[in-house]
């Protein structure tokens, strides 16, 4: 590298110097911003963008406005700034994250007082050589950073930027030292010498070698994590397997239960059909002013052709008779809601054909569906209240004829019985008068 940077200052002058300079730190600068637009980076690579942006402006200041102090001052400023950025960088890319920027801020500060100090006060030798131990130093403790601690995804992007730390730390101490051991008045930023010389190329070339191990630490960093992320995925892949197998496990046995299951609910749905639809006597389940539910026994005492007629079509008092519609509300609305035991009571219903049938119907409150509702059962005592009836015709005709009987036979005997007795007694009073027989009075 000294031997590249020894014949190149040969074939340059300084201004040709600077503008190499301006052209490297501006490429180098441009493929920084350009990858981290462009690519995946991490938190650390927008520290180096923001130092290597940072130094190039400064360099760009000084370059274009040159030997006026307060161009001096802001661009090494600005340049001491991209340092810090830079060795920010390092310590995140490490993962010592410090939150704390005091002593670093303190440090600039005091670092730019001193220097615009020196510059105001015309003693370039003196600044020139504090700028170069200030940035040997941090350039130092970049390599230190780097070489404490060897995290999985290091390599050869991090012994590269080590290397020209080191390398740009030992320039900046020798420049220094040069400096300080340099009899004449450095007037400009680039004394007529060919160490300088040399120590430009030779940073210009450091600049692209550093920016490359950059680059490279954060490829580094990405393969890194997509190992990983691979690794994970696979196990995350045979977990996921494992799982798979598991839960085919647990589905098969849910559906030998759920056949299970099926089976039984099957026999008790055949068993619920045969007792319900077979069923002698009417079932069904009130809900809202419409009956939800009815058997085909209901069906048939109400003389509809099927269920669907009236279930959930006609209201339930479209079905009562007008006089029984009345007590019909009133217990729908306040007897059955509160029935949980059941009542019984005796009611009419209207069949198809407008006639009505004498019905005993037995309900309950229940749940149909999460809302209350009411089932029943209904009978009909159609024919056992015509028989009733009848015995009721029979007993009253049974005692109409007793009475009739009775009046007959009283009649019979008062006029029949009577005169047969009356002509006994006229007998038996003239025997006693013929016979003088006291005996048959």
């Amino acid at each position: 590298m000294f031997f590249i940077g020894y014949h190149l200052s040969n074939l340059m002058d300084n201004h040709t110097l600077i503008f190499c300079g301006m052209v490297v730190t501006l490429t180098t600068t441009l493929g920084m911003i350009i990858t981290q637009l462009t690519r995946k980076t991490y938190p650390f690579f927008a520290y180096w963008t923001i130092g290597w942006s940072s130094r190039t402006l400064g360099f760009l200041i000084y370059a274009s406005l040159p030997g006026i102090p307060t161009t001096m001052v802001l661009a090494g400023c600005l340049d001491s700034l991209g340092v810090i950025a830079k060795n920010r960088g390092v310590l995140v890319f490490r993962g010592r994250h410090q939150a704390n920027y005091l002593w670093e801020i303190l440090g600039l500060v005091l670092w730019t007082s001193l220097f615009a100090y020196l510059t105001y006060s015309h003693q370039i030798n003196d600044r020139v050589m504090l700028y170069s131990i200030y940035h040997s130093a941090y350039y130092a403790r970049g390599v230190a950073i780097l070489l404490s601690r060897h995290p999985p995804y290091a390599g050869v992007g991090d012994v590269l930027l080590a290397g020209s730390l080191g390398v740009w730390a030992i320039l900046d101490l020798t420049r220094g030292i040069f400096t300080w051991r340099y009899s004449q008045p450095i007037m400009d930023y680039l004394p007529s010498h060919p160490l300088m010389s040399i120590y430009v190329i030779t940073t210009l070339l450091l600049v692209m070698m550093m920016a490359l191990g950059q680059i490279m630490m954060n490829s580094q960093r990405l393969e890194y994590d997509y190992r990983l992320a691979q690794l994970q995925l696979e196990a995350e892949l045979i977990q996921r397997k494992e799982n798979e197998l598991e839960l085919k496990s647990h589905r098969n046995q849910l559906e030998e239960l759920v056949k299970m299951r099926t089976a039984e609910l099957s026999l008790s749905e055949s068993k619920f059909r045969v007792l319900v639809e077979q069923s002698l006597v009417g079932i069904f389940i009130y809900q809202g002013g419409y009956l939800r539910y009815a058997n085909e026994a209901l069906c048939q005492m109400l003389g509809y052709a099927s269920v669907d007629e009236f279930v959930n079509r006609i209201p339930i008092f479209d079905l009562v008779p007008t006089q029984d519609r009345l007590s019909m509300y009133q217990r729908i609305t306040h007897e059955m809601p509160g029935q949980k035991d059941g009542v019984t009571y005796n009611i009419g219903l209207l069949r198809r054909n407008g006639k009505i049938v004498d019905v005993d119907l037995l309900s309950r409150a229940i749940k149909y569906v999460g809302k209350p509702a009411t089932i029943g059962v209904v009978i009909d005592v159609s024919e056992r209240n015509h028989a009733t009836e009848a015995l009721r015709a029979l007993a009253s005709r049974l005692q109409t004829v007793r009475e009739e009987e009775r009046t007959r036979i009283a009649r019979d005997i008062h006029d029949d019985l009577g005169q047969t007795m009356a002509g006994l007694k006229m007998k038996m009073g003239w025997l006693k008068k013929t016979t003088g027989y006291q005996r048959f009075i």
